[in-house]
């Protein structure tokens, strides 16, 4: 890893935009039971950390087409009362 802006593209990562594609290519290592930070950091301290990220990202990619819906629908029913 030789990228000077590595940390910086994490924290900026457009988690908003993340495309099914993309969940679907990491669906096999999020299920996989040996990545999980624990087993990861004992092997790397810093790809533990990349992977409790990752893992993070897939749930907020998931939660957040849940909800999204709901947001509109209670954008929509706001509007409605004005």
């Amino acid at each position: 890893m030789n990228d000077g802006d590595f940390f910086g593209r994490c924290l900026n990562f457009p988690k908003d935009e993340i495309s099914n594609l993309t969940l679907r290519k990491l669906a096999p290592y999020i299920q996989d039971e040996k990545f999980n930070p624990k087993d990861v950091a004992n092997v790397s301290k810093a790809a533990g950390s990349l992977c409790a990220w990752a893992i993070a990202m897939d749930q907020y990619a998931k939660v957040s087409r849940n909800v999204e819906p709901k947001r509109i629908k209670l954008a929509e029913a706001e509007e409605n009362l004005r």
